[in-house]
């Protein structure tokens, strides 16, 4: 599912499989063999192992709905998409763009 949700996103599925490690856990509000179960899972490339690992890509999400809470992936390589361009990108940014504060006159 999470790599569904991914390719959805126009993101490198395969790329991020063949370079990372995958990890998938799931949140126990007990901590480890508790009784209780909370259907929230991510699910992690990582850079190294999971404890000390930067993540590449994770993607958070609900079972059985399969909502979506993050998705987020960190290294640029693996957005297929195209980039985001701003034609006038100078002129949103220059200072006379901002909105003008009222003065007021005594």
């Amino acid at each position: 599912m999470a790599q569904r949700m991914l390719r959805a996103v126009s993101i490198d599925v395969d790329g991020l499989n063949r370079d990372w490690p995958v990890h998938i856990s799931a949140y126990s509000p007990e901590g480890a063999g508790g009784r209780r179960f909370v259907p929230l899972y991510w699910v992690r490339w990582l850079r190294g192992d999971i404890d000390e690992g930067s993540t590449v890509a994770i993607v958070e999400l609900v079972l059985p709905t399969e909502e979506l809470r993050q998705l987020r992936v960190g290294d640029a390589r693996y957005i297929l998409r195209p980039r985001l361009e701003v034609a006038n990108v100078e002129s949103l940014l220059s200072p006379t763009s901002a909105p003008q504060k009222p003065t007021s006159k005594d």
